[in-house]
């Protein structure tokens, strides 16, 4: 239900954004950064939650203040090994055997943005949306069958960033993001918009 919302969501950004290249309403960009998601590695031997992401985002502004903002993202992967004999592989393991996993998070939010202008250069703004989260797990377990499997979240968003303007068409930004619920998930981004 919610990637049909997204996908009437994503068609009509593209509509408004399309009307508006000549009033310099819309704008395009993308991030590349960090992400942290939150893995319960208690019982792991080894353990890495930290992974590379990006995110390339479209997004249209309502008024000086305002804008609507579409985003695709992933957020790399994260992986721990655990030993099968403290899991239900167990049975299943070559005795003795270390199973990995790994979890890998991408997917699509729509996000309200609350914008302010500290002066001509420099601005900052506020970031409150849902995200559809698809999460694909896969597990290497010696001497058994390697079960794969993957499911969709819906999670809340909230995010804060800085904005530093190059040029009338180019802004620099810096974010951190949160997901909440299910898997959560930290976001630190770099990147650049270009403003139709």
């Amino acid at each position: 239900m919610l990637m049909k919302k997204l996908s009437l969501a994503t068609l009509a950004l593209t509509a408004l954004t399309a009307h508006s290249f000549a009033s310099a309403q819309a704008y395009t960009g993308a991030t590349i950064g960090r992400s942290e998601q939150a893995i319960n590695c208690s019982f792991a031997t080894t353990c890495d939650s930290k992974s590379n992401n990006f995110k390339v985002f479209g997004g249209y502004n309502i008024d000086k203040n305002f804008s609507v903002e579409l985003t695709y993202f992933s957020l790399g992967s994260a992986s721990y090994s655990f030993p099968a004999s403290v899991s239900a592989f167990s049975a299943v393991a070559t005795p003795g055997a270390m199973v990995t996993s790994k979890v890998k998070q991408s997917g699509l939010s729509l996000a309200a943005i609350y914008k302010l202008e500290f002066n001509e250069t420099f601005g900052g703004f506020a970031k409150l949306g849902i995200a559809n989260v698809k999460e694909e797990r896969t597990f290497y377990i010696p001497g058994a069958a390697n079960p794969d499997s993957s499911s969709s979240f819906n999670k809340a968003l909230v995010g804060l960033g800085l904005t530093y303007k190059l040029a009338p068409d180019w802004t620099l930004r810096a974010e951190v993001e949160k997901l909440d619920s299910g898997r959560k998930a930290t976001n630190f981004n770099l990147g650049a918009q270009y403003n139709f």
